[in-house]
């Protein structure tokens, strides 16, 4: 029995599989159809708050006119009527069609005007009686008699060609007599055109109707005629599909029932990849199994070989690790000896300007020195870091100009130097060498020539570094006495160096003389 333990344990984990991938299964299933559903009430629900928000500018257009005729002091002749609805739609920003007739008691149209037309579709004369149903006529009649409220009937498909929504409510002179009743034609596009244009894109199809009555922005489906050659590309024969799901609502719109019907174009797909996938993951789950079994045996054999080669590659770790340090012992014994080389060559330029009369001559050796000394800074630096390939700069730049300061302390008072740089700014051998040489000279160029006249000399050193173009900028500013730039640098041999030594860092450099003496040098690290 316990030799088939293992063979028992593999069969229930992969019957617990396979309950579990059909429980994957049917939660995709259902969240797919909870996701369908959500779409479809969401894009329901936006189309009948676009709804709304439409009727009620329909209903503030209506209720405008309808206050500026009964608010004059004489009924508004047609010019009135058509420069107020110009104004009208402007203040509004209405970009669609709007025709408002004034009918007599007997149905005949007074005038018809639009914002820009005056009776462009030829109405005046003509009888309503003509072209509405009976049963509409009485309605007007009787809103003439009895009631002063805006009256709605449903959308119609005008001669005009362009279907509209007729409002109506009755005129009236300053003396409270019926004239007949004003007939503001509002186009059923408005209504409907956001709606439709935001489902451009989109996956649903949407339908409405008044009364039972469908209309799109081109056609009332009532069974009268149409001059409208443009097909809504919205408008679905089989929209009433029972296998399609949809959501219904009815809003009311000035008394009448609005409809707004909303579902999918297409049917819901039914998902096969999941279950497909599911299922070949399944098997390949189940031919891992046996392949596992089959090697696990030769998988002991690997972990044996595995730890065997393991402790080879430590060994040879080992070895690395003592060849590296071997090699940074050679690199700093390198430095070390560069260091005590150039310490040498500034012991023999010391030696030989201290047997030289000549002031020139001991001027050139001693700066030759220093010269030597900023490079051997960068050695004896190196030979400290365990870092070979940058310096700090900082920290550089201090011990340097204490050299410099110890060295010409014969040659004027107490020098105070303030150094601003970034403690943390580091930067590679083969820009700090000519960088210490630059420092170097200005450096020594003000402790002989600067302070002759100055009480309290005073040097900064500036180093920044620009992040975005790896730009670094020296700032080296004295409060001596300056100097021509201009006229002297090709006759110094100092400022040769300097110009010289700022090409080789690929920078550029700049003299200012206002209060102090200020050098400024932009420069990239080599």
């Amino acid at each position: 029995m316990r030799k088939f333990l293992p063979h028992i344990s593999i069969l229930v984990a992969l019957i617990s599989g396979l309950f579990l991938l059909i429980k994957l299964n049917n939660d995709q299933v259902k969240s797919k159809e909870e996701t369908y559903q959500t779409k479809l009430l969401q894009a329901h629900n936006d189309a009948e708050t676009k709804l709304l928000a439409n009727i009620n500018v329909y209903k503030s257009l209506v209720s405008a006119i309808k206050s500026y005729s009964h608010n004059l002091d004489k009924f508004p002749n047609k010019f009135e009527m058509q420069e107020y609805l110009h104004e009208l739609l402007q203040e509004i920003n209405f970009k669609d069609s709007l025709a408002v007739s004034l009918v007599s008691k007997d149905q005949t149209f007074l005038y018809s005007v639009t914002p820009f037309e005056i009776d462009p579709f030829g109405l005046e004369g003509l009888n309503v009686r003509k072209m509405r149903p009976k049963s509409e006529i009485d309605k007007l009649d009787s809103l003439m008699k009895f009631s002063d409220k805006i009256t709605l009937f449903a959308p119609i498909n005008l001669i005009e060609g362009y279907p509209a929504f007729p409002f109506n409510f009755s005129a009236k002179t300053k003396n409270d007599s019926v004239i007949g009743y004003i007939a503001p034609v509002l186009s059923t596009n408005y209504l409907l055109q956001s709606i439709l244009e935001k489902n451009k894109t989109y996956e649903f199809y949407h339908k409405f109707s008044i009364n039972g009555n469908e209309f799109n922005r081109f056609k009332v489906y009532d069974g009268t005629k149409s001059r409208n050659k443009k097909k809504d590309r919205d408008k679905v024969l089989d929209f009433d599909n029972k296998n399609y799901k949809k959501l219904i609502s009815n809003i009311d719109f000035c008394g009448l029932n609005l409809q707004i019907e909303t579902r999918y174009k297409n049917l819901e797909k039914q998902e096969i990849f999941f279950p497909i996938l599911i299922f070949a993951w399944f098997i390949l789950f189940v031919i891992f199994i046996i392949i596992s079994l089959i090697q696990l045996k030769k998988n002991q054999d690997f972990v044996i070989k595995l730890k065997k080669a393991n402790e080879e590659i430590s060994q040879k770790s080992m070895q690395q690790e003592k060849n590296i340090l071997q090699i940074q012992n050679l690199v700093k014994e390198i430095h070390h000896r560069v260091k005590n080389n150039l310490q040498i060559i500034s012991s023999l330029l010391n030696l030989q300007s201290s047997e030289q009369t000549d002031p020139k001559i001991i001027h050139i050796l001693q700066m030759s020195k220093t010269r030597v000394e900023s490079m051997g800074l960068v050695h004896s630096k190196l030979y400290g870091n365990e870092n070979f390939k940058s310096i700090n700069l900082k920290e550089y730049t201090f011990n340097l100009m204490e050299n410099i300061s110890e060295a010409m302390n014969s040659h004027t008072k107490k020098v105070n130097s303030s150094i601003h740089i970034p403690s943390e700014l580091e930067i590679n051998i083969d820009t700090i060498i000519p960088l210490g040489l630059i420092i170097n000279e200005l450096a020594t160029n003000s402790f002989k020539y600067a302070f002759h006249n100055v009480e309290s000399p005073e040097i900064s050193i500036q180093i920044e570094k620009s992040e975005e173009n790896k730009q670094f900028k020296l700032i080296y500013t004295d409060n001596g006495s300056g100097f021509d730039f201009e006229k002297i640098q090709n006759s110094s041999f100092g400022l040769e160096l300097i110009k010289m030594l700022t090409e080789q860092l690929k920078g550029d450099i700049a003299y200012e003389r206002e209060n102090n003496s200020k050098t400024t040098i932009v420069f990239y690290e080599s």
